[in-house]
């Protein structure tokens, strides 16, 4: 149906502006100006649903008993207006509720109408939502931007929570993965009590570090030390 509109309402050669021209009026920009193009869509969904409703108020008007009409009549609701205010109207609040329900839904669900006429346009103009998260997502492949639509709508704000953990848990983590234990001589400053308590991978740098100094101790003082050949050929 949206590529019947689309006929409908073209500028040039739509039969609504053939009418319109015919009675001496300017036929607008219907889909393409961003001042008409959301009253033009209203006016298409109306009319996709009228039907529909149409259907439910009949059905609602044959559930009201006659009988309220003539008690209506003898308490005084002689105007048709009295008896539309006072019996009609308030038996079709349950209707009333199912098609406004029904229809703040459909509302919600536009998409198809908009990708056929507009495709968002003109300046983003027509940009709903379904739309909004079917470009971002599928067209230019960014879930993260799909979901910011729906976030800002339920004033969602995109964080991450992190639960605390049980003690039994975390006893569990520490046995499982214990933490690394330097047995290298420091370097002159650190504390093995800080390094016990703080992270597992400041422990793994500072032991790794203090094994570097260690063997480069080592290998000065083995440097520095005379090999026993040389010492029993010079004490000879």
């Amino acid at each position: 149906m949206a590529t019947v509109w689309q006929y409908l309402l073209h500028p040039p050669i739509g039969p609504v502006d053939q009418l319109l021209h015919l009675s001496g009026l300017p036929g607008p920009n219907w889909l393409g100006s961003s001042d008409t193009v959301l009253i033009s869509l209203a006016l298409i969904g109306v009319w996709q649903s009228v039907g529909y409703n149409m259907v439910l108020f009949l059905a609602g008007l044959t559930a009201i008993p006659r009988d309220l009409y003539a008690a209506a009549a003898v308490d005084g609701a002689g105007t048709g207006w009295q008896r539309f205010r006072l019996v009609t109207w308030p038996m079709l609040g349950p209707t009333t509720l199912f098609v406004v329900t029904i229809g703040i839904i459909n509302a919600v669900k536009v998409f198809e109408t908009v990708q056929t006429l507009t495709e968002g346009g003109p300046n983003r103009a027509s940009e709903v939502l379904l739309f909004t998260i079917y470009r971002e997502g599928f067209v230019y492949l960014r879930v993260g931007a799909a979901e910011q639509p729906i976030q800002r709508a339920a004033h969602i704000e995109p964080r991450s929570v992190r639960l605390p953990a049980s003690p039994l848990a975390r006893q569990r983590h520490r046995s499982a993965v214990p933490i690394p234990k330097c047995t290298q001589p420091l370097e002159d400053g650190l504390d093995p009590d800080s390094l016990a308590s703080g992270s597992r991978t400041s422990s793994a740098m500072a032991c790794r570090a203090a094994s570097g100094l260690g063997k480069a101790r080592r290998l000065t003082l083995h440097c520095s030390r005379p090999s026993p050949s040389n010492g029993a050929r010079r004490s000879t």
